[in-house]
């Protein structure tokens, strides 16, 4: 993706009130297709290995203000949502393990964090940019997609993922 659209694609989403927007209903749900990802320590995850489970994978970068700004409302939805048949994913998009770990240090995440080397993702899934963040359903499906920073530990924000829990789609 070519530096000017990321950047204006940041400056789109670091704008005031982005953080408060609800999550899109992707209505057609598209089956998530079964990409892996390394761990920092060299396991394959697979998406499929998550199914019978509600997946919320955020997609971030390191270098990216509004990732580093939401990292602690995630890590906060995290905590509210880790009891339940609910995982969540952090990915990092085009970074070597080394600046993950490095970044990890001084941003820690308490969430399975994976690595996307190579950027699948964007061609894979429906990515156009970071942050984005996908929730699939228990079945393997997309169903709410948020491009840009959120406050994930808002209950806006969480319910439509309890609902998922439990087996039903909420706009």
């Amino acid at each position: 993706m070519p530096k000017i659209i990321l950047t204006a694609l940041l400056l789109l989403f670091t704008q005031p009130g982005w953080a408060a927007k609800k999550m899109e209903t992707l209505l057609d749900q598209p089956l998530a297709k079964d990409l892996a990802f390394p761990d920092l320590q060299g396991q394959l995850h697979h998406i499929s290995d998550y199914r019978g489970k509600v997946v919320v994978v955020n997609y971030f970068a390191s270098w990216c203000d509004p990732c580093r700004a939401e990292i602690p409302s995630l890590n906060k939805a995290w905590s509210k949502v880790k009891d339940g048949n609910v995982v969540m994913l952090a990915i990092s998009a085009k970074e070597s393990k080394d600046n993950v770990r490095q970044f990890l240090k001084q941003q820690p995440i308490d969430f399975q964090v994976l690595l996307d080397e190579k950027g699948k993702i964007f061609e894979d899934w429906p990515v156009k940019g970071i942050p984005t963040t996908l929730v699939i359903d228990k079945e393997g499906h997309f169903t709410y997609r948020a491009l840009g920073e959120r406050e994930w530990d808002s209950n806006t924000l969480l319910w439509p993922i309890f609902m998922l829990e439990l087996g039903k789609l909420v706009d």
